[in-house]
């Protein structure tokens, strides 16, 4: 069995994969393993909602200003998380790697 995404295959191939996987997105599965796969999703979503260079722009202060309402999904801080998790995916280039990262744990 591959352990790169649960078929089989031989190790070559696999080892590839994980070669590819870590070449192309070694920040993006950090930030899937610290906070999931949902809330990746949700910041890239954000980062592309929001436009790259305005996500790129914004400072601590700002992030810090973003407050939730009580009838909102998410807390105030879980808010303030996802927007400075975008805003490292934005300032690192790390969107470019979002395709190649999709394709590989999704193996599209």
């Amino acid at each position: 069995m591959c352990c790169a995404n649960g078929k089989t295959g031989g190790k070559d191939k696999c080892r590839m994969k994980l070669t590819e996987k870590m070449r192309y997105s070694s920040k993006l599965w950090e930030i899937e393993k610290t906070d999931g796969t949902g809330f990746l999703a949700m910041a890239i979503a954000y980062l592309f909602d929001k436009g790259i260079s305005n996500v790129k722009d914004l400072t601590d202060e700002e992030i810090a200003e973003v407050e939730m309402s009580p009838r909102e999904i998410m807390t105030t801080e879980y808010a303030q998380h996802l927007i400075a998790v975008a805003r490292t995916i934005a300032n690192y280039d790390l969107y470019i790697d979002v395709l190649p990262y999709l394709r590989f744990v999704y193996d599209i």
